[in-house]
């Protein structure tokens, strides 16, 4: 290991904090330093920021200790920095750095970030050479008003935005950094500590450690006065030197044809010196922004976020022609792993299995419904399935069945009757059925108690981890979700998730490929492969997975290991209307959900936040979590 002097303020390379050895230092300021650093087992880059607030701290080797006079503020200090990570790591909008870990030692605090790579927006500016266009404004502000609004709807503020703090990635995508939230608490309970300032680009009331005067107002006219530099090549003026004369130039009084009136006045009116004269909201300042855009839809309301574990990452946004509707990364998450119950037979285009009139005679054939992910019909649609008559027969061969076969019986029975709605009459016989160790009964016992009326998440993992270990591929991808999302009996673990989703994509449950697809959209426990997700994601299509489809039409829509194509977007995520809107109409609530989202953001639909609101609400009194949230 590197040597380290014995008094330092920063950690050498080599040190290793955690399971984590630092590589070198990506910068350092009052409040802590930044690291680049390596996850010894996995062998992956993250971003690790450590709590080392100067004037109140001091390093020995690597252990940090309080100066005398600063341990009260250093102590309160500590605890808000831990506040912060823990209210980030609810977050998983494609726009906020992602923290996957926090935790203490050395007596002090760090907080595991994803490691990013690309360009801040200063130097981003500069490798194109010239001010971004409008279209490249559009693409990039979609996500960034977006996390913002997301932020602003928990009471949080980012308080530290300008060119640094922005991210352009390296696939054109935007994500914010380096929180200042922290920061600015410290300051409010030590007048040691300076309010956090970046000249040119902080609001008037951000002059002071005191943060009542802040609120999202003052985060608009950061971003504001960040797009002023990107347009005109340097910030505005300091707002204190325009407090004793005025002396900034409008935008809109600039001749700057190139970009759209609305646009620059919303961007002047965001730097007006009094808050009240700036748009509250980001709301109403997204729809000024918008305004006069052909492309662009009206603006999306941010919505209250729901308490969630860190998961999967939505889709990334790169610069298009066409965009569709704002919308928070939540949906697409909601949409990628919350939907473990297959949403069958929704396709387009290519995508569209041959659809069939289902007549089979046996309690297998007719019980092979959606709920089975790898339905040996690929396609089946539950209106193709005369349930009661799939419950007659079923019930007739179990009456004469042979000991051996029973469990498989109930299974399929089971099977009928919750398609049929009686998830009551369903429960005991699939909870007989996998206590005799058919597994497939386990999985869907497991999918009926994790998401009935009396959730037991812990239970259903259970069921589902025992399944995958006797060699059920949909018991690889339902406790690869439990891996995914963590629960009280699971610790968090993307790579292990990961490869059981692999596994059970290859062996052909299309639940497996759905999931499968995301972790390589994203990088989870994967090297991204965009295309790769692609093909996974029209195979699970192929088979009526509705997830795929909202995956591939995000995909379709930023052009991302596919030819980008608006209109196909759009028709995918239409064409699942009708079939969600019939299967929430069965009582299967994560349909109610997804319709819920398509609802709220105008997903290949009319956007309706009444009717996307009264969908939830259903969703949530029968007992859905998602619903609630």
């Amino acid at each position: 290991m590197t040597q380290q002097q014995p008094n330092s303020d920063v950690l050498p390379p080599g040190a290793i904090v955690g399971d984590y050895v630092i590589r070198s230092i990506i910068g350092a300021g009052g409040f802590g330093v930044t690291y680049r650093a390596e996850h010894v087992r996995l062998a992956k880059e993250f971003a690790i920021k450590e709590y080392f607030p100067r004037g109140f701290a001091w390093r020995h080797m690597q252990i940090v200790s309080a100066l005398t006079q600063g341990e009260k503020t250093y102590r309160w200090g500590l605890d808000r920095f831990l506040q912060e990570a823990r209210a980030l790591a609810r977050f998983h909008h494609r726009a906020i750095v992602g923290v996957s870990n926090i935790f203490e030692a050395n007596n002090t605090a760090y907080m595991v970030l994803t490691y990013e790579r690309g360009r801040d927006m200063r130097a981003w500016r500069a490798s194109l050479g010239r001010a971004p266009t409008q279209a490249e404004f559009d693409a990039i502000l979609r996500d960034l008003l977006d996390a913002l609004g997301e932020l602003h709807a928990t009471g949080l503020m980012h308080r530290d935005l300008a060119p640094d703090n922005i991210l352009i990635r390296t696939d054109g995508t935007p994500v914010l950094l380096d929180f200042g939230a922290a920061r600015q608490a410290l300051g409010e309970q030590s007048s040691d500590v300076s309010a956090i300032i970046k000249v040119g680009y902080s609001p008037m009331e951000q002059y002071t450690t005191q943060g009542r005067a802040q609120g999202a107002w003052s985060d608009i006219y950061a971003l504001g006065a960040t797009l002023y530099c990107m347009i005109v090549g340097s910030a505005p003026p300091e707002s204190t030197q325009r407090m004793i004369e005025e002396c900034y130039e409008p935008l809109a009084k600039r001749g700057l044809t190139d970009y759209r009136p609305e646009f620059l006045a919303a961007i002047d009116r965001a730097l007006h010196l009094r808050a009240n004269d700036r748009p509250r909201t980001i709301t109403e300042w997204r729809a000024a922004l918008e305004a006069g855009s052909l492309s662009l839809p009206p603006a999306i309301k941010p919505q209250p976020a729901e308490v969630r574990t860190f998961s999967d990452i939505a889709p990334p946004v790169s610069p298009v022609k066409s965009v569709t509707p704002a919308r928070s990364r939540r949906s697409l998450q909601l949409i990628a792993l919350t939907i473990l119950l297959g949403v069958g037979g929704i396709a387009a285009f290519a995508l569209r299995p041959t659809r069939q009139i289902f007549a089979a005679n046996t309690c297998d054939g007719l019980a092979a419904i959606p709920f089975d992910k790898t339905s040996r019909v690929p396609g089946l649609e539950p209106e193709q399935v005369d349930a009661r008559r799939a419950v007659s027969i079923c019930r007739q061969e179990l009456a004469s069945a042979a000991p051996a076969d029973q469990a498989r019986i109930k299974a399929q029975l089971g099977r009928a009757l919750r398609i049929s709605g009686d998830a009551a009459s369903a429960e005991p016989l699939l909870a007989e059925a996998s206590a005799a160790r058919h597994t497939e009964a386990m999985v869907l016992y497991g999918d009926l108690i994790e998401t009935g009326s009396r959730p037991n998440e812990v239970e259903a993992c259970r069921l589902y981890k025992e399944a995958a270990h006797i060699g059920s591929p949909n018991g690889k991808a339902s406790f690869a979700s439990c891996l995914r999302r963590g629960t009280s009996a699971t610790t968090r673990d993307d790579r292990a998730a990961t490869a059981l989703y692999r596994e059970a994509a290859e062996a052909g449950a299309r639940d497996g490929m759905a999931l499968f697809s995301v972790a390589l959209r994203d990088g989870l426990g994967v090297t991204k492969d965009a295309a790769e997700a692609v093909t996974w994601a029209e195979r699970a299509a192929k088979l009526g997975d509705a997830r795929a489809l909202f995956i591939l039409a995000d995909l379709y829509e930023l052009g991302s290991g596919v030819k980008a194509d608006h209109n196909k977007s759009v028709e995918l995520y239409s064409s699942a209307k009708p079939q969600l809107e019939k299967m929430f109409a069965a009582h299967i609530n994560d349909a109610g959900n997804v319709l819920g989202l398509m609802y709220r953001d105008g997903l290949g639909i009319r956007k309706d936040e009444v009717k996307a609101a009264e969908l939830f609400q259903t969703s949530a009194e029968r007992g859905s979590s998602t619903g609630m949230a």
